[in-house]
């Protein structure tokens, strides 16, 4: 017999995407920083980047294509309790991913 206990809950589970939405893109907006939060498989389950007209590298195809290149290498990296994940992109800004636990 299984128990509710034993089983495993996805964040879609646990919160209202669209309160996450809410307070993520108050956090980007407050900050100017953005922030982006995937499942456990990798798949984006909200994005809340600001607008940088500033951002030379996403106005060109080869500059979008190295973002998106970073964007699969933080994804594809497995998630350690015990460390947060940094890298840095071409362009100079810099990206840390971090697993949440619930």
């Amino acid at each position: 017999m299984n128990s509710a206990i034993d089983d495993k809950f996805t964040l879609h589970d646990l919160l209202d995407p669209a309160v996450l939405k809410e307070v993520c893109e108050a956090f980007t907006n407050c900050f100017s920083l953005g922030v982006m939060v995937f499942g456990a498989r990798g798949e984006e389950i909200l994005s809340s980047v600001p607008q940088n007209e500033f951002c030379l590298a996403k106005q060109q195809a080869a500059g979008k294509g190295k973002c998106e290149e970073v964007m699969r290498k933080m994804t594809a990296h497995p998630l350690d309790s015990a460390r947060v994940f940094q890298t840095r992109a071409f362009c100079g800004m810099r990206y840390a991913m971090f697993p949440v636990f619930y």
